[in-house]
């Protein structure tokens, strides 16, 4: 979780930063382990919602279903409110830290349209552009920039340059503050030269854009900075419009369609989102925002494919990310699911009672009245 960092005294003198020098490509996957906390008392139990953060100091471990990433056959940045069918659970500790208050991540549609070079004129910021472009930008995984010549990933500079320009990545054709991506690259201890070597990476970033065919999308605007990218540049974006592409198909009951849709959303990741930059605490909150989408995308994606009696697909794909993530009941509900439409029906039980072990364990409660229910239902 994010917080505010801490400003230093108006008379301590720091030691400037050196600007960046010679580009160096730094991405390694952090992998770590959801933790749960101690026990709580009554007085402390509540409901969770389906919004949950794993610790900073790690980022979750995902082990991507290889039949889900490339799948035999033929999957928004903001996934919608669970429909109230079942809960989800974390453990206390995760609920003391807030959000900053200054960090806001933009990754809803907008309806404004933007001159974007290079994208062909006007554009319509956040409408669904599938087909991908040139340039191509990667925030669902390890930070990457891809150019237009099929080259691979082009080297980023040193790590607070790609601080920066993960910071915009989250932003989206949004206006980033400079006091935002100060608070972001420095923790704490803000240099006297914070704004002055804000400029030089953006200079630099401005170069490195360029060089990969997307020059002039770095615009200054007021007292702070947007990048301008299309929903085909920004795996982030692309993600976003196939998740509400597959939500709508469902709710239309083109469930084959949504079930392709919500899987190709799912194939765009490559592992935790940013675990090399999050060390700083704002990309690291938006991180496990992702992070937590992936996982929504990826239930509503099992549901859609139980409906459609694909229930093998499911029973072979959850496991990891059940392990991952315990207290997401939706997910327990699917494997329960899945596993009871294969004939495997003690297994079924099995992952119930483990749950609510778990539940009785952690916090004190037992499972939602619905899970109850599709337990009860099994049984009859």
């Amino acid at each position: 979780m994010s917080r505010v960092p801490r400003k230093p005294h108006s008379g301590m003198r720091r030691q400037a930063e050196t600007p960046p020098e010679a580009p160096v490509l730094r991405a390694a996957a952090a992998r770590g382990a959801w933790t749960t906390g101690s026990k709580t008392g009554p007085e402390q139990r509540q409901q969770i919602t389906s919004t949950v953060r794993s610790p900073r100091s790690a980022a979750p471990a995902y082990k991507i279903p290889d039949s889900v990433r490339h799948p035999a056959g033929s999957c928004a940045l903001s996934a919608g409110p669970l429909s109230g069918t079942v809960r989800d659970r974390r453990s206390p500790k995760d609920h003391s830290s807030t959000s900053s208050p200054t960090w806001t991540p933009v990754m809803s549609a907008r309806t404004s349209s933007v001159d974007v070079p290079g994208v062909g004129g006007q554009m319509e910021q956040g409408t669904a552009d599938l087909q991908p472009r040139g340039v191509r930008f990667a925030i669902l995984g390890p930070l990457s920039v891809t150019g237009g010549g099929g080259n691979g990933p082009v080297p980023l500079g040193p790590p607070k340059q790609r601080m920066l320009l993960a910071v915009l990545l989250c932003r989206p054709n949004g206006l980033v503050p400079v006091e935002l991506m100060i608070d972001a690259l420095w923790d704490g201890g803000v240099p006297r030269t914070a704004r002055k070597n804000v400029h030089v990476y953006i200079s630099a970033l401005r170069k490195l854009l360029e060089d990969v065919g997307a020059g002039g999308r770095l615009v200054s605007r007021g007292s702070g900075y947007l990048l301008l990218v299309g929903d085909g540049e920004l795996d982030a974006l692309r993600f976003r419009s196939l998740a509400r592409a597959g939500r709508e198909a469902s709710g239309h009951g083109a469930l084959a369609s949504a079930a392709r849709l919500l899987k190709e959303a799912l194939k765009l990741w490559s592992g935790p989102s940013l675990p090399e930059l999050r060390n700083s605490r704002p990309i690291s909150a938006e991180a496990e925002r992702l992070d937590t989408r992936f996982i929504q995308v990826y239930e509503e994606w099992a549901e859609v494919e139980l409906r459609l009696g694909n229930a093998r697909e499911v029973a072979e794909t959850i496991d990891d990310l059940m392990e991952l993530h315990p207290q997401r009941e939706r997910l327990r509900a699917a494997h329960m699911n899945a596993l009871f439409q294969l004939g495997r029906q003690t297994e079924a039980f099995a992952v119930y009672e483990e749950y609510r072990q778990f539940l009785a364990g952690e916090f004190g409660l037992g499972p939602s009245p619905v899970l109850e229910a599709q337990y009860r239902s099994m049984l009859a």
